[in-house]
Formats: C-alpha cells, sequence, structure tokens
C-alpha cells in the first residue's frame, strides 16, 4: 500500500504539512506555536528545513524518507533521522536539535518552551546512551487521513533496518506517551524520559505536565 522513497526537494512543502497536521494533537506544538500564525510560519520554516537537509550536498547528518500511498500517489508520511557524527578521536560529536536552532527566531512563537525542550531532551539522551553511536528518529509523522494504515511503521521498520545495516547500531528515539505502544512492539526498550510543565492548549499558564519516554532499539545479529 505504501512506498518507501527518499524525499525530493519538491516533496519538502508536503512533509512539512504532514508535520504540522500530525503534531496538531500534540499539546507541545501549541506551548510552542500558540497562534494560527505562529503555525504557519512554523510550516513555512520546516518547508525550508527539510530542503536544506536532503540537499545534494548538504555536509549534515540528517536523513529523510518518506511513504507514498500507492493507490493515491500522495505522500502521506516520513520518517526523519540523524546519522553518527565522524569525529576524531578525543571530540565529542554534538548534534543541533531543530527546537534550538533559527526556529526559535520565528514570530510567535514561544521560545522558552523550544530551548527548554532541547535542553532537556538532549540532557536526557546523554544520559540515556551514555555516548554510544546511534542513529536518533527524530520525528515519524503522518496525515491524520492516513494513519494506523502501517506507514509510520514501514519508514521505522526502515530506519532500524539501515541502522543494522551500518554497523549494527541501535536506534534511539523520544516518543510521545501514546506513540510508545507502537515502539514498543517493534521491540524499542525504555531508558528513561523527561517532563516539563507547559500551558494547555489556548491558556498561557504552565499547568500541564509534558512528559516524553526514552527509547532505544538494538539489533540483534541472526544465523
Amino acid at each position: 500500500m505504501f512506498e518507501l522513497s527518499a524525499p525530493a526537494t519538491g516533496d519538502c512543502r508536503r512533509m512539512a504539512e504532514i508535520h504540522v497536521r500530525a503534531m496538531d494533537a500534540n499539546p507541545l506544538l501549541h506551548a510552542q506555536f500558540p497562534t494560527v500564525d505562529s503555525i504557519r510560519r512554523l510550516e513555512v520554516f520546516l518547508a525550508g528545513h527539510y530542503e536544506s537537509t536532503i540537499a545534494p550536498r548538504s555536509p549534515g547528518r540528517s536523513r529523510a524518507l518518506v511513504a507514498r500511498h500507492l493507490p493515491s500517489r500522495q505522500i502521506v508520511s516520513f520518517a526523519a533521522w540523524d546519522v553518527p557524527a565522524e569525529v576524531e578521536a578525543g571530540e565529542v560529536a554534538e548534534e543541533e536539535r531543530l527546537e534550538s536552532g533559527d526556529i526559535t527566531k520565528l514570530k510567535g512563537c514561544q521560545k522558552q518552551y523550544l530551548e527548554n525542550y532541547a535542553a532537556l531532551s538532549a540532557s536526557a539522551a546523554v544520559e540515556a546512551l551514555k555516548g554510544e553511536k546511534c542513529y536518533h528518529l527524530e520525528f515519524v509523522c503522518t496525515d491524520p487521513q492516513f494513519q494506523r494504515m502501517g506507514a509510520g511503521e514501514a519508514l521505522t521498520r526502515a530506519v532500524m533496518a539501515a541502522a543494522q545495516a551500518d554497523g549494527m547500531l541501535p536506534v534511539y528515539l523520544e516518543s510521545t506517551t501514546v506513540a510508545a505502544a507502537l515502539y514498543k512492539r517493534l521491540g524499542f526498550v525504555t531508558l528513561g524520559g523527561f517532563g516539563m510543565d507547559i500551558p494547555k492548549r489556548g491558556s498561557a499558564e504552565p499547568t500541564e505536565d509534558y512528559r516524553e519516554i526514552c527509547m532505544v532499539w538494538r539489533p540483534t545479529k541472526t544465523g
């Protein structure tokens, strides 16, 4: 039902649209971008962000795959992840997170919730991985009209297969509590988690306890 492929430049606007639609149910999105206008600016920013990461000459560590729904031929889901950096002995590779870059300069964003999330998630990753090289699965986003049809699972399995082929590397991710069951079914195990207080949708007071779960999958040798 789905065909997986590397995205083309012309697919990036659709990826950004899917990102925003898929995250609409996540209260963190609305804490970070509380207005319709700020979310529109986010979508434009994400289109440019994904275009820059898939550029043929891009030296970055970011990778992406899209899932195309064969009956309709439209892209309905995508995965985005980082691969380990090549570093010299004694150096420490630092990952630039989406939430801590130029996104914090977007008009209407609530910068403190972007930066707080970036700091907490980075600290949790250091604690969980203790310097171990891995694939970091940052996003698996599916258009709500096509959720629960297997696209996200197919993309996740593709990233797992790529990590296994790339020196039997583990795959690390931060999951919402809602999505954790899918990852557990795929063999991911919980390493820890983190939380932060954010406003409920439509409010300015940080009264909601938002939590994410740190999970890892490790390939096993067969044969």
